[in-house]
């Protein structure tokens, strides 16, 4: 009863020092809060404006679904034709309150995320969810090039220009190095992969340097090929966390390399991705 004293005053107090012309104004305790009904002589223009300002009293005295019209006449005759009371008129609407991110279901932060994606310069949108703490951090991963400070900014005005968000990025980027530098590619392209196989949809696709060739007793005399001890405790590795992992692809190549995508990996057509690969019989020679 006292809350509600206090809204009635601040209410009045705003009619009276409002700039419109109130004509008559009603503001009665209702089963679910208050209810506000006003006539104003003047344009819709004003009454929209102070629908708003009521709005925003009824709000900060805690009234989370305001019940509350106004009504805008454009004369005093007008208003004499109106010849009804303010409690026969229709009841106010309570208008939904918009809600901020953190109030909207995954599925919703998702869909506002994905609706306000940028079309161009990075990869396709995977996953968008809101953590907690000050500010709230919204969590987007995705395929290709990082936002970057300005893309997150924009995403985050985008989104809820007046809230205290930061977007957390998590871009899945293709990892790819030269045969020699497999120790600084494996760190980086493990990271990568475990984002991804948590991620719905998308696959891993992977290449490692194919082995020395070993030489048969039917082939001709070739130089041995000495391969770099780490290169091989790299594939050693490879072969360790990605062989027969689901959602992973391995094949062959001449470089390293970890490629995240949406869909499924083109098969190798060799019959196994990491086995050495054994030379061909050398042709016999011509009669």
């Amino acid at each position: 009863m006292t809350r509600r004293s206090e809204i009635r005053q601040a209410l009045q107090r705003q009619l009276a020092h409002t700039k419109v012309r109130v004509a008559q104004s009603s503001i009665e305790p209702g089963p679910s809060g208050v209810v506000v009904r006003v006539v104003i002589i003047g344009k819709a223009e004003a009454a929209q404006q102070l629908d708003k300002e009521l709005r925003d009293t009824l709000i900060r005295f805690g009234e989370a679904e305001p019940r509350l019209s106004v009504w805008a006449v454009p004369d005093a005759k007008s208003l004499g034709a109106l010849a009804t009371r303010l409690d026969q008129l229709p009841p106010p609407v309570a208008v939904e309150p918009v809600r901020d991110l953190a109030h909207h279901t995954p599925t919703e932060v998702l869909e506002l995320v994905q609706a306000a994606w940028p079309r161009r310069g990075t990869g396709p949108l995977l996953s968008a969810w809101m953590g907690a703490g000050t500010p709230l951090p919204l969590h987007v991963a995705h395929l290709g090039a990082p936002l970057g400070e300005a893309g997150r900014e924009l995403l985050q005005h985008a989104l809820a220009p007046d809230e205290l968000i930061v977007v957390v990025e998590t871009a899945l980027e293709p990892v790819e190095a030269p045969a020699p530098d497999g120790i600084r590619w494996i760190a980086r392209a493990l990271s990568v992969a475990a984002v991804a196989r948590t991620l719905p949809g998308v696959s891993v696709c992977v290449v490692v340097p194919a082995p020395p060739e070993v030489p048969t007793t039917t082939a001709p005399r070739k130089p041995a090929v000495v391969e770099d001890h780490s290169t091989a405790i790299v594939r050693s590795i490879v072969d360790a966390t990605f062989t027969a992992a689901p959602g992973v692809t391995v094949t062959r190549g001449d470089r390293w390399s970890l490629v995240p995508i949406l869909g499924t990996c083109a098969s190798s057509p060799s019959p196994s991705p990491l086995a050495p690969t054994p030379s061909e019989p050398a042709p016999a020679p011509a009669p």
